[in-house]
């Protein structure tokens, strides 16, 4: 099957499933389903939890939460269709081990 290079130009690399099970894999684990396609997958560590919402609109909200859920360290950010699942799998990992170690 043919695609026009319209089609090809505009399919999104980032795949939520696919960084979602990503993340699994390293460990995470899916707290909940905030609302259609939002997710909420949290990775503890020693000192709290590392919480991380994916949005289908390819937005991230990261932060951690305390032994008594207090928030700190909280960073929104965005992703275009230029990176990869694999880029965003290891970015929102990169922010895990580096607000890990602040806290």
């Amino acid at each position: 099957m043919h695609t026009s290079a319209e089609e090809h130009c505009t399919k999104a690399k980032v795949n939520l499933e696919e960084i979602t099970a990503g993340l699994m894999e390293l460990g995470y684990l899916v707290e909940e389903e905030l609302y259609t396609n939002n997710l909420l997958l949290t990775k503890t560590f020693d000192k709290g939890k590392y919480c991380c919402e994916l949005s289908n609109d390819n937005s991230f909200l990261v932060y951690v939460l305390d032994g008594r859920n207090r928030r700190y360290f909280k960073e929104y950010g965005v992703y275009g269709n230029n990176n990869t699942s694999k880029q965003v799998i290891n970015t929102l990992h990169t922010k895990f081990q580096n607000k890990s170690k602040c806290l």
